[in-house]
């Protein structure tokens, strides 16, 4: 089953396009950019993801995995679920 991994072109000046270069690699992944997400209060601050449809603030590719991980067992809100 592939996860569905968004990422905001925007927010690559905080290093989310590292982590989503390393995520394209991955044939578990679909990547899909875009040019805003509409999660802008968080976006010139840190590195996320929306995994599913839920935004995620990520630093790494690793915890891109493990957040990935996390709502694929879980079914529930990410371990570091980033408000609106």
């Amino acid at each position: 089953m592939k996860h569905t991994i968004k990422f905001c072109m925007t927010n690559y000046i905080n290093g989310s396009d590292l982590i989503k270069d390393m995520a394209e690699q991955n044939s578990d992944l679909q990547i899909i950019e875009e040019t805003c997400l509409g999660n802008c209060g968080q976006c010139y601050m840190k590195s996320f993801a929306v995994i599913g449809e839920k935004p995620v603030a990520v630093n790494d590719y690793e915890e891109l995995l493990e957040n990935i991980s996390y709502t694929h067992t879980k079914k529930e809100t990410p371990k570091q679920s980033v408000s609106h």
